[in-house]
């Protein structure tokens, strides 16, 4: 769980990303900009798009800090 925190705690710092839930297990539910949603399927990012701009980003016992910095740079590169 603390990829998922760390993954959160990096997604509230975007401009425009709302956290719908809180954090308190390994899924996170948020709100995109749908431009947002694009670049991160155009960068090759699968997401789980729920529909109206709510994604859930989901976290493993082998997700690494490299990746979740990864997708929070490709985030902001979108911002």
């Amino acid at each position: 769980n603390a990829m998922a925190r760390r993954l959160a705690d990096g997604l509230s710092a975007v401009p425009g990303i709302e956290i719908l839930y809180p954090v308190d297990i390994n899924e996170i539910f948020a709100r995109l900009p749908q431009r947002l949603i694009d670049g991160l399927v155009a960068d090759g990012f699968g997401l789980y798009d729920r529909g109206a701009g709510e994604v859930r980003f989901v976290t493993a016992f082998n997700t690494t800090a490299e990746q979740i910095d990864g997708l929070l740079e490709a985030l902001r590169r979108h911002a």
